[in-house]
């Protein structure tokens, strides 16, 4: 036995007996630059626990970088990886960690590894925002996936033909994927439940002090009525229907039309529930995804007006400044100028 091998296969008091008689999983992660350490320790420890518990290697891994230098996550911590990111064997499940800036931290090597993997019949997966480099490996389209929510959109911007499911985590086929945070131990723990039975999936959940298994159905934000304690169907409709682009160049007259609604009413639903008026939590609502677009896009203050349905850049500089006490040029240079340092 190597020693990795024996450094993932930990004494603990709890055990379990399992009968597999099948070789051992391995995985390969690959972590890029400035990648969300929650999500990665919560892929690792349901895989070392499981070891722990039987007393013996029934899953392997290697941490793997670019160049085999040492990594950063986002928290600033760094780690020594077990070598440079290589072909891993045809039996290995591929997963690419990612985090914070995903467009900056993406690299040709990983996306052509990516790409040379699953040609070559390897289950390939992105944990947090590994779907970019997934999808810059061109094997998504078709596929369900997902991605953090927060990088969602600006994804779907970049690549216009691939939609995240939103869920916290998605399996099909050979392409895992999930949204980071604690749905890497969601998605791990599905993959032990499949392969080793539910028995393990079990033990290894409550020793991890994960609640419960949650499916890929689930979806990563909670549910508006949760969040506004409004159990008022039509105006959860309402809500949900201004996410929709569609809608922000409509009046509030023909909103409530659309919604068969009283204009008074729906004025005081909104006073009720969010203590915002429906334009001021429309604007609230674009303004902030401009924000999201400003530090995760390169894309122009004119262009992120227009998209986020504002008349002007003017406009929306003016409405932007009065939000976040910032104008949207200085909120981008603040950030950018965070992220260099």
């Amino acid at each position: 036995m190597s020693e990795t091998t024996q450094r993932q296969v930990p004494r603990g008091v709890a055990t379990i007996e399992l009968a597999v008689a099948d070789a051992p999983l391995a995985f390969e992660f690959v972590v890029l630059p400035n990648a969300s350490m929650q999500a990665f320790s919560s892929a690792i420890e349901p895989l070392r626990v499981l070891n722990q518990l039987v007393g013996r290697p029934l899953v392997s891994w290697r941490v793997v970088t670019v160049d085999g230098a040492p990594a950063q996550f986002s928290c600033g911590l760094q780690f020594l990886p077990d070598g440079s990111a290589t072909t891993p064997p045809r039996d290995a499940i591929l997963m690419v960690c990612a985090g914070v800036e995903p467009e900056k931290s993406l690299s040709p090597e990983v996306v052509a590894l990516v790409r040379k993997a699953w040609r070559h019949g390897n289950t390939v997966g992105g944990i947090c925002t590994g779907a970019y480099t997934l999808a810059e490996a061109g094997i998504l389209e078709g596929r369900a996936f997902t991605l953090h929510w927060e990088n969602t959109e600006s994804f779907e911007l970049r690549y216009p033909k691939l939609m995240s499911n939103r869920k916290l985590y998605a399996i099909d086929g050979k392409i895992m994927t999930c949204s980071g945070g604690t749905a890497s131990t969601d998605l791990i723990l599905s993959i032990i439940r499949q392969r080793f039975g539910p028995l393990a999936a079990n033990v290894v959940m409550e020793m991890c002090l994960h609640t419960s298994m949650r499916s890929d159905s689930e979806t990563q934000r909670a549910s508006l009525a949760y969040i506004y304690g409004v159990r008022n169907a039509r105006f959860l409709r309402i809500l949900e229907d201004l996410e929709d682009p569609e809608t922000w160049d409509m009046t509030g007259d023909e909103f409530a039309i659309r919604h068969a609604i009283s204009r008074r009413q729906m004025e005081r639903l909104f006073k009720t529930y969010t203590g915002q008026s429906p334009q001021k939590y429309a604007k609230n609502l674009r303004l902030e995804r401009a924000r999201i677009q400003l530090v995760q896009t390169n894309k122009t203050i004119v262009q992120i007006a227009i998209d986020c349905g504002f008349a002007s850049a003017d406009t929306f500089s003016l409405n932007f400044k009065r939000r976040f006490n910032v104008s949207p040029l200085e909120y981008s240079k603040a950030f950018r100028h965070a992220a260099k340092n």
